[in-house]
This record gives structure tokens, sequence and C-alpha cells, in this order.
């Protein structure tokens, strides 16, 4: 008898069982999360869970049981795949890990034995007083995959708000010293960020962001003294490649041709939320179409002023000592009041995808708003995003007259 064997060779009930409501499972469900946290291999991985799928379930919750694996080495090497010695490498490998512990006889024989007080096999009490540890991990994983994922999309909006600005940068016919530095500094950003880190990520939007700023200020000073009306571009770039060329198709919502509706609204057509004597709801696609002296009115200004003053303080902070908000800075005061409004990350990622960064935004600026409405307040932000994104989806929202709706509603405050 082995030392393990020993050691466990408990009174009834003694064993070591799931906390709570975990199953054997969950079990299985943790160590694939962190698997590659734990330095396993997908292949020594997968030969664990097949060891783990031959216990009985409720051994892992029965205290007067103990969860073992007693099927010959050679079955499960060869439903693997594998060779018994690469398998005897695997076991050797998860007991110095911790995650189980070999009790086989000496001849490698496995069973029980003393009416099922002597298990010899694979056994997995180890594995089960890791439990709360292994959690712990799989939430720290999770937390820094989600922070990568965001840092990643900001990235990414930044990104394509930058190569806007120098499609717009590019109509002004702009030559200087100061366009060539600009310029020269879109072509030396990496254009694969997947594989990065959440600090080199970090590191990366912030350099990202100070030459979309930076961008956009040069755009409108050039614009004031030339008296040209900037063009934006519609979004058409992938979340983790960008290419280096720069082509502009459409306009922005605050800087487009007069006359011209913008083409990143223009399918927006969001069946408006509010009364049936409000302007949203007679601004629908069917009743009358966009007009373009409405559509010039979302200036940033306009817009700035319509919103809640909750909205208003998160576009306080990151606009920072600039006098209003630009594209880049509704993006983020929006993404910034996610957690506040209830807006899941899944919400907020699926309306990016299909409005596009700037109309997302834009969004959760008026359903924000609606919140404090006298009449149909909005009590579910999520699920009006949701909503929002299931209009645009099908060409159904009208996000134009949201917007007017937003403005009309603050200038009665």
């Amino acid at each position: 008898m082995s030392l393990y064997q020993a050691d466990f060779f408990p009174p009834e009930g003694a064993f070591p069982v799931l906390s709570g409501r975990l199953q054997r499972s969950d079990v299985e469900r943790v160590l694939v999360q962190v698997g590659h946290a734990l330095g396993l291999p997908d292949t020594r991985l997968k030969a664990l869970l097949a060891m783990i799928q031959r216990t009985a379930p409720s051994d892992w919750t029965d205290p007067s049981r103990e969860p073992v694996c007693y099927e010959e080495q050679q079955q499960i090497a060869a439903a693997l795949g594998k060779t018994p010695r690469a398998l005897r490498a695997d076991e050797a490998a998860l007991e110095r890990a911790g995650l189980l512990v070999k009790t086989s006889g000496a001849d490698g024989s496995r069973g029980s034995f003393a009416g099922g007080r002597i298990r010899q096999g694979i056994c997995f009490s180890p594995l089960i007083a890791r439990m709360t540890q292994l959690m712990d991990l799989a939430d720290r994983l999770r937390a820094q995959s989600q922070e990568r994922q965001s840092l990643r999309r900001q990235v990414s909006a930044s990104r394509r708000i930058l190569k806007s600005a120098l499609g717009s940068m590019a109509e002004l016919s702009a030559t200087d010293t100061a366009t060539y530095e600009l310029v020269e500094g879109w072509s030396l950003l990496p254009r694969r960020y997947d594989g990065l880190t959440a600090s080199e990520l970090s590191a990366l939007l912030s350099r990202v962001d100070d030459l979309t700023h930076k961008v956009l200020s040069y755009i409108e000073k050039r614009g004031e003294t030339s008296g040209v009306t900037e063009s934006g571009c519609r979004r058409s770039i992938q979340d983790t490649k960008e290419e280096t060329s720069v082509s502009c198709n459409g306009a922005s919502v605050f800087n487009r041709p007069s006359g011209k509706p913008d083409d990143a609204m223009r399918s927006d057509a969001d069946d408006p939320i509010g009364p049936a004597s409000c302007h949203e709801q007679k601004d629908r696609p069917g009743d009358r179409g966009h007009k373009p002296e409405l559509l010039e009115s979302f200036r940033p200004r306009k817009i700035y002023a319509a919103v809640s003053e909750n909205m208003r303080l998160y576009l306080d902070a990151v606009k920072g000592t600039r006098g209003l908000p630009n594209q880049l800075d509704f993006i983020r005061a929006a993404e910034l009041m996610l957690p506040e409004l209830g807006v899941s990350t899944s919400a907020w990622s699926e309306a990016c995808n299909v409005l596009g960064d700037l109309a997302a935004a834009l969004s959760v600026c008026v359903i924000d708003a609606g919140q404090y409405r006298e009449i149909s307040p909005i009590h579910s932000p999520g699920g009006a995003l949701r909503a929002f994104t299931r209009r645009a989806r099908v060409g159904q929202l009208n996000l134009t007259g949201s917007l007017i709706g937003m403005i009309e509603r603050s200038r009665l405050r």
C-alpha cells in the first residue's frame, strides 16, 4: 500500500467533494479554460479530460466515495490514439502538477479492494482540493481576455476614425510639414495587434488616440481657415488588420458635404421610442425621408448640449481641455458609461459591428437620455441597444429621428 493509500484509508464520509452545486462537468469546463495557463499541452489536457470522464459523476459530490479512474492504461491510450508510454508521461506530468495521484499496484493493476475502501487507479482528490484556486484562475483569465478584447475594440475604433480623418485631410490638399508628420505616424502603426498583451494594447491605444486627436484638430483648424467643409468616410476595415491606404466613400455624422445625407447613417432608420406626437415618430423613412438641413444640425455642440448630465460628465473627462468633443470622444464616453447603464460588452460589440462605432455611441447617447423622458422612459438601456441593433440590421433604425428628438427635448429642459 502506498503512502497515499495509507493517508486516504479514511473513515466513511471523509473524502473531499466539490463545493456548492459544482458537478464533474464544471471541473472539465474549468480545466479547459485554465489548461494553457497551467502549461498543459492540448494533448495532455485531452488525456486528463478522458480520465476524468471515466469516473462516476456522483463520486465527485459524495463524501463516502472518491473519483478514481480504473480503466487500464492501454485502453485509454488506444482511445486517445497514443502509446501507453506517452500516456504514462502524461500521468506523471499531471501528478507533478498536483491534479491527480496514481495509486496503481506494483504491477500497474487498477481496481477497488477491501469493500471499496482501497482504490487503485488515477485518483482526483487533489484536483477537487484545487478547484477553488483553479476557478479563481479562470476568473482572472476571463477578466484579462475581456480587457484585451475591449482594448482591441477601442484601438480599432480609433484607427477607423483616424483613417477617415486622414481622408478628410487629403481632401483639404494639405501639403505642409504637419501633414507629412501625421501621415507618417499612421504608416508606422502596426497593421496587426491581435497578439499583443494588455499592456502593449494600452500603449498602442494611447498612441493611436493621440494621433487621431491631432489629425481631427488639424482638420478643424484647416477647415476654419480655408472655409472648406470636411467629409469623413465610411468604416471599412477589419478589427485586427489595417491597410495603409486611405479611401473615403461617405461622410461622418459631424462632417459632411452640404446637402448630402450621411452615408454611415443612411440605413440607420430607427423605429423611434416616444409618443406619436414627437418628432422622432414623425421622422420615419417611409414618411418623409431624410432632410439634409436636419442632418446638418448634428454638430458636436448640439449633441453635447442635448445629452444627459451624466453623459456630459464622461464627455468632459475624455475630451480634457478641448472645447468640444470629437467623434472619438463620443465613442470613448459611451464605452465608459456602459457599466453604469448595465449594457453588456456583447451588446456593445454587436452594435458597433452593425451600426459602426460612432452610430453605436450616438445610440448610447440617445438611450441614456431616454431614461429621463417623462413619457415612455427607457428602463433597460441594454435591451434598447440590442433593439436598435436589430432594427439597423434590417434597415429599420431611424437614428436620425432619435437624435433630432433628443436635441429638441433638451431645449425644453
